[in-house]
């Protein structure tokens, strides 16, 4: 009886063997396309507008947390106005009081310069290097390359001729999958503050040529729009405070909760989803989410 089981048993092995080997024969193209096309590539939180101190934006904060512990995240890009705009720093209180609120997600968070950033004196900022491991802000604009995606970090408060020669030619001379320009400053919003005629004469024409996608902040609300010439643009500005939005041509969405976005970059799309608070003390939720797909 033993030797009837156990030969039924090897039966079964064998059996369940030569099936699996014939689907998987079968099935590779099928196999290489799901993970040509589902892969993840890297995760990356995006938030701005959390320099104000307040209650709401430790709440964030600890959304965020509870979202990379869940999903993951690989680093982050703040969108400006990190620091309060008027408070005084001494003896290492800027580090301390950044690392009490964004140290436990333990990753880089990479910042553009925003108007509070730029009131802030060097040495202010060099003393913050010192005493945090993960803000990075090496000038007041930089770029840097994470796996196959290159970020482009911009200082829409002076956005200068020399920044966008040295913009330009490193876009055309990129060859990385995907990308990435940031700074504080919309160029288009439907928002309180609305469309920046500067970066709309200045910076959108360039984007539009090289880049994938534009994320930024200043405007104290949530939106996604796509532009006449298909570029993509995030804004993600409630990390503390917000404000009354709106919507107009190319709008995919708009909102006003405390909240922020976390991108995943994959071979020839990027998925994103927009985070709110419902109420003061309540968990993050996701209130819009899409996909950008690679332009031609």
């Amino acid at each position: 009886m033993k030797k009837l089981i156990y030969s039924s048993y090897v039966f079964l092995i064998v059996a369940m063997s030569q099936s699996s080997c014939i689907h998987s024969e079968n099935d590779s193209f099928l196999k290489e396309d799901i993970t040509e096309y589902e892969s993840t590539f890297l995760k990356v939180l995006a938030f701005g507008n959390g320099g104000f101190g307040t209650q709401t934006g430790k709440d964030v904060a600890f959304e965020m947390k509870k979202i990379c512990y869940d999903q993951g995240c690989d680093m982050g890009i703040m969108l400006g106005n990190m620091v309060p705009k008027n408070k005084k720093f001494r003896n290492g209180s800027l580090a301390r009081s950044f690392n009490r609120i964004y140290g436990s997600l333990h990753i880089k968070l990479y910042n553009a310069n925003g108007l509070h950033e730029a009131n802030k004196k060097q040495d202010i900022f060099e003393e913050f290097y010192q005493n945090s491991n993960w803000w990075e802000m090496p000038s007041s604009y930089y770029d840097f390359k994470r796996g196959d995606i290159h970020f482009f970090a911009l200082d829409t408060v002076d956005f200068s001729d020399g920044q966008k020669e040295w913009l330009e030619d490193k876009l055309e001379r990129s060859d990385a999958s995907w990308k990435v320009v940031y700074g504080h400053h919309p160029i288009i919003s439907f928002g309180k503050k609305g469309n920046n005629p500067k970066l709309v004469g200045n910076l959108l024409s360039v984007l539009c040529e090289y880049a994938d996608l534009y994320v930024a902040s200043h405007e104290l609300d949530q939106q996604v729009i796509q532009s006449e010439c298909g570029l993509p643009m995030i804004i993600s500005g409630t990390a503390s405070k917000t404000q009354k939005t709106g919507k107009g041509a190319g709008s995919l969405f708009s909102g006003s909760q405390p909240g922020f976005s976390r991108l995943e970059f994959k071979k020839n799309s990027i998925s994103y989803n927009v985070y709110g608070l419902s109420d003061k003390r309540g968990s993050a939720k996701i209130i819009h989410s899409g996909t950008f797909n690679r332009r031609e």
